[in-house]
């Protein structure tokens, strides 16, 4: 079900808009969406009542046993809902094979002549393969390319009306001008999309949805460019389908890109990276966050995950200067790394602070030595720097006696683990206003996050996951930042402010002209008293 939601969806997206539909004698009605895949283009006919494979096939001119290979559960009978992919006329397996014919999609600038003169053929050879009648052609038109050996058998189909642009003396490899802010109407963009899909394995035996989820949220953000009258041209690539990402570079498919989300893992990254810089093209890793290393030389590498430092830095910097902080840790924590950080960054800023740690064991005993760290008089920030639920159960139950029993006024800071912490008293996040830096965090009454969810259970019957969203909010921001800057993305993008979307903040920097961009976006959430949780405006 979900596969032909993604089905429907892409129609959606690069079928155009909806034309009446033809009525055959059979009453079957021929379907107006087109899908493309690495098979060919499609019909994507959705079965009604009645319907049987013999009268689809009759009804399209279609060879009933190429549908029932290109369908194969179509062999355990058809019911209505059911969607059948059904090739175009022109489009057989067979013919395929003999020929191996080339396929262009039409960009808004081309002409016939620019495109035959591209593939070294002849205008009548396209026109003729194509059936084509000639008027102008259409943007994202697909022609069929004939090889050399193509020989017109009847009379060719050349009209005195075909469009000439003689204006265009470049055709593929010409930069884009960098536009003014706004969308460059009527360009199409190249984007790729490389995720492991694992689209050969069937959904029973599939382990895992992850990826698919996310292909379901991005195909959202890509529809929402759509209506806003971005064009994309976006071409999924499934890395389980190559033995590394080293082979997706040498097969072409990304040599027109002005964009690359992905690959998921750092180590893909590593190998497909040298191929896009060389060609000034944009790579973006979307998730994995050990991927920052390749922030250094290499420009046109965009880092979205943002690193637990910045993320620590992000919070400390909503501590007032003045305020009295105290750093709570265990003794032999494993977390004398974020401890570095922490005192680093209040050291940087010149802030004062006092500091310490105690075994679990002595729990019952320190209360004294906790009340020693604090000021009766100011409120106090506590930094609990601990993932140990343990640990950050036992401290919080102290300082909540010492707010109740004492009198004094905290406010707690922690680590973004605490979320996930199932035996410590949320009562205690609460009473005491925990503060957590956060890359991903959801508010479900933001009113762009329930349309998007209203769209997303009706597509595809289900909840997102943090997959969706993630995968929304990246072609969301990239398809609205390529449609500004073209091929020069990764100069400009998303540097001159934060970018607030459903699950992150985006906030791209570079440390130098030599780097690439890095996400500094970070989300604190406070834990207020009244049992809400709210989402701080975004930091500057």
């Amino acid at each position: 079900m979900r596969r032909f939601c993604i089905i429907m969806l892409l129609s959606l997206i690069f079928g155009g808009s909806c034309a009446s539909a033809q009525q055959t004698a059979s009453q079957v009605r021929i379907s107006s969406e087109i899908v493309r895949n690495e098979k060919g283009e499609f019909y994507v006919h959705r079965v009604m009542p009645k319907e049987t494979l013999f009268s689809i096939s009759k009804a399209y001119n279609a060879d009933v046993n190429q549908i029932g290979k290109d369908n194969p559960k179509a062999s355990e009978g058809l019911k209505a809902g059911d969607i059948l992919l059904i090739r175009r006329a022109g489009e057989s397996e067979e013919g395929e094979q003999k020929r191996d014919l080339a396929r262009h999609t039409v960009r808004w600038f081309e002409s016939l002549e620019s495109i035959a003169e591209r593939y070294g053929v002849d205008v009548e050879s396209i026109v003729h393969l194509n059936k084509l009648d000639g008027k102008q052609l259409k943007t994202r038109q697909v022609l069929l390319i004939p090889d050399k050996e193509y020989r017109i058998e009847s009379a060719p189909l050349v009209a005195d009306d075909i469009i000439k642009d003689d204006s265009v003396s470049e055709v593929i490899d010409k930069e884009v001008p960098k536009p003014s802010p706004g969308p460059l109407k009527n360009y199409v963009h190249n984007i790729s999309l490389i995720i492991p899909a694992d689209s050969k394995t069937t959904a029973e035996e599939r382990t895992s949805w992850n990826f698919i989820e996310f292909y379901q949220g991005f195909l959202l953000a890509l529809n929402d460019a759509k209506e806003s009258g971005i064009s994309i041209n976006i071409d999924v690539i499934d890395s389980k389908d190559y033995l590394s990402s080293n082979m997706i570079a040498s097969s072409g498919r990304i040599d027109r890109s002005e964009l690359v989300i992905g690959p998921v893992f750092s180590s893909e990254i590593e190998e497909i990276l040298p191929y896009v810089s060389g060609r000034g093209i944009t790579l973006v890793s979307p998730m994995d966050p050990t991927a920052d290393k390749f922030v250094s030389d290499n420009p046109t590498f965009i880092q979205i995950s943002v690193n637990e430092t910045e993320q620590q830095r992000a919070l400390l910097s909503s501590i007032p200067p003045d305020a009295n902080i105290a750093l709570f840790y265990e003794k032999g924590a494993r977390e004398e790394r974020m401890i570095s950080v922490t005192e680093a960054y209040l050291q940087e800023m010149g802030i004062q602070y006092k500091k310490f740690s105690y075994g679990l064991l002595e729990g019952r005993s320190v209360r004294e030595q906790l009340i020693n760290q604090l000021d009766a008089n100011k409120e106090n920030y506590a930094i609990v720097l601990s993932n140990s639920e343990a640990f950050v159960s036992d401290i919080l139950r102290n300082l909540n006696l010492i707010t109740t029993r004492n009198g004094f006024k905290i406010t707690l800071f922690g680590l973004p683990r605490w979320r996930n912490f199932e035996s410590v008293d949320i009562n205690y996040y609460h009473s005491m206003k925990l503060h957590l830096a956060l890359q991903y965090y959801v508010d479900y009454g933001d009113l762009e996050v329930k349309r998007f969810l209203a769209k997303y259970r009706a597509l595809f019957g289900t909840e997102p996951t943090p997959y969706s969203f993630q995968a929304y909010d990246l072609g969301k921001f990239f398809t609205e930042q390529i449609a500004l800057y073209g091929k020069s993305i990764y100069e400009f993008a998303g540097k001159e402010y934060t970018h607030r979307l459903l699950q992150s903040d985006f906030k791209l920097q570079r440390g130098s002209d030599a780097n690439g961009l890095s996400n500094f976006g970070t989300r604190i959430i406070v834990y207020r008293p009244d049992f809400s949780i709210e989402l701080l405006a975004p930091l500057r």
